[in-house]
Formats: structure tokens, C-alpha cells, sequence
């Protein structure tokens, strides 16, 4: 089973979800991996919900990337750092055109 986190624990799963003609409650975890983050997300509008603050913005993003993107640690801290400095300066822009 691929998605024992969205059920608890006294709920019983009864049927599918069903996504590109896959169920994906059959799935192994290992191919829920790959799927997870490149063909399918679960983007949260919530901003608390969306980062730990226990753990730095750049070790989470390092984290996703290499879970699904077949690159070296050296590629995967560059993008990071692109992610984040890119995401600045756009709350920055945004930031100036609000004031």
C-alpha cells in the first residue's frame, strides 16, 4: 500500500485512486517514490504546513531534489541556492511594487 498516511489507523481503505489509469493505493512504496514529486504533488496552501523550521529552507530543498532527480550533491546545492535566490528576489520585486 502507497498511501498509509492519509488513512487512520481505525479506518479501513475501501476502493481506488486512481491517477494516469494506475491505482495507486496498489502501488509499492517504491514506485510511490517515483511518482511522488514528479508526476504527482500535494502543494499546501497553508505556509506553516509547508516548510519544518526545525530544518533550514536549503536542507529541505536539497532533500526533494535528490529524492527524485537523478543529480550529484554538488548540481542538486546549486539548484537549491538558484531555487532560493530566485524566490528572493521575486518577494523582493513584489515587496517594492506593494510599497
Amino acid at each position: 500500500m502507497g498511501w498509509p498516511c492519509i488513512l487512520h489507523a481505525d479506518q479501513t481503505e475501501n476502493g481506488t485512486i486512481e491517477f494516469e489509469g494506475r491505482d495507486l493505493l496498489s502501488l509499492p512504496e517504491s514506485e510511490m517514490q517515483r511518482i511522488r514529486g514528479k508526476e504527482i504533488a500535494y502543494i499546501p496552501q497553508d505556509p506553516t504546513t509547508t516548510l519544518d523550521p526545525v530544518y533550514s529552507v536549503g536542507d529541505q530543498l536539497t532533500e526533494v531534489i535528490m529524492r527524485h532527480q537523478p543529480v550529484t550533491v554538488y548540481l542538486t546545492l546549486s539548484l537549491a541556492g538558484l531555487m532560493m535566490q530566485k524566490n528572493i528576489i521575486y518577494l523582493t520585486e513584489i515587496d517594492q511594487k506593494m510599497s
